[in-house]
């Protein structure tokens, strides 16, 4: 009998890689999303430590508080705009989440059809063997039988 072999290869092959592509760009969607994070919190602690050195000075300024507002300003729509990115990279992510999966699911039903094709293939091979050795059993007998040492 023939070695097995799975039709589909191919196809399980190329699914593979789609689902590691997948997996990555996963990976890479996380990865900006702890970016976008980092970029927050940096903001968050640069807007402390200016207000923390302005507030250890005397005397403050007329120039010096409008400095301070317009800065505050600035720091509060830097964050709303990364806080934006942010959710727009988890829609992102879980977008990507998404497909992933589907990516996988795939896999998984191919996996099961090649699953099913060896066994449907084993069940061939242990018939034809049993075929072969009852043939051989058969064969065995039939020269063996008195009908032909009579002969």
């Amino acid at each position: 009998m023939q070695p097995f072999r799975f039709r589909l290869e191919r196809v399980f092959e190329w699914q593979q890689t789609v689902c590691h592509l997948e997996e990555e760009k996963t990976r890479l969607c996380r990865f900006a999303i702890a970016e976008t994070e980092e970029k927050l919190a940096q903001l968050k602690a640069d807007s402390l430590a200016t207000d923390h050195e302005l507030f250890k000075r005397p005397v403050l300024t007329a120039a010096g508080l409008k400095a301070l507002a317009e800065f505050r300003l600035k720091v509060i729509k830097q964050g709303r705009a990364l806080a934006a990115e942010k959710q727009a990279r988890i829609q992102d992510l879980e977008k990507q989440t998404q497909k992933r999966q589907a990516e996988w699911h795939r896999l998984r039903l191919i996996e099961k059809l090649r699953e099913r094709a060896l066994a449907e293939y084993t069940v061939a091979a242990d018939r034809e063997l049993e075929t072969l050795a009852l043939e051989c059993h058969l064969s065995k007998w039939t020269a063996n039988s008195p009908a032909k040492t009579h002969a």
